[in-house]
């Protein structure tokens, strides 16, 4: 449920959302590389797997990432300091307060200009794309191009604005 909710409310904000099927280090950098992944939510152990290989992290090209959240388990200090050495740009960001789905808090207060903090629909005229990729263990999800949207790299930017990002997550449970 989480997942599916997650990637819907990403879908509906205009963001593109990269799923892979499993958690593997090579396929999650190269993801991040070549779609030019921004936001990464995932699980703690996927942080430490990052961690414990940081020789093939330094291998990709991951300037793109700004934020790393997890949820469930906390990660330790060290694990938080030796993940912001492999990715000296990005945000550490862990959600343990709630139970329930950690990012609703979080974007359930990011509004975008006239919205009055409630779930927009998608306009009639769009339509949810599922792209395969030349992995089978990669999908990327995006709302059909707009005339004022370009593809970059296989997968779409939307409108551009603040909260437009690509996001990267993994279907644990």
């Amino acid at each position: 449920m989480g997942l599916i909710t997650f990637t819907y409310a990403q879908l509906q904000r205009g963001n593109t959302t990269i799923v892979m099927a499993r958690f593997e280090v090579e396929t999650t950098l190269d993801a991040i590389q070549r779609y030019k992944v921004t936001h990464l939510y995932t699980a703690p152990p996927v942080v430490v797997a990052l961690v414990k290989q940081s020789a093939v992290v330094r291998r990709y090209n991951s300037s793109s990432l700004q934020e790393i959240g997890t949820s469930a388990t906390p990660l330790s200090k060290d694990t938080m300091d030796e993940c912001s050495k492999n990715f000296p740009q990005e945000k550490m960001l862990q959600f343990n307060e709630e139970a329930r789905s950690p990012f609703v808090k979080k974007f359930k207060t990011i509004v975008h200009p006239g919205e009055v903090n409630r779930i927009r629909e998608l306009p009639q005229n769009n339509k949810i794309v599922a792209t395969h990729t030349d992995s089978p263990d990669v999908l990327i999800w995006d709302v059909e191009a707009q005339p004022n949207r370009h593809a970059i790299l296989g997968a779409t930017e939307s409108r551009p604005n603040p909260w437009s990002h690509r996001v990267a997550s993994y279907p644990f449970g």
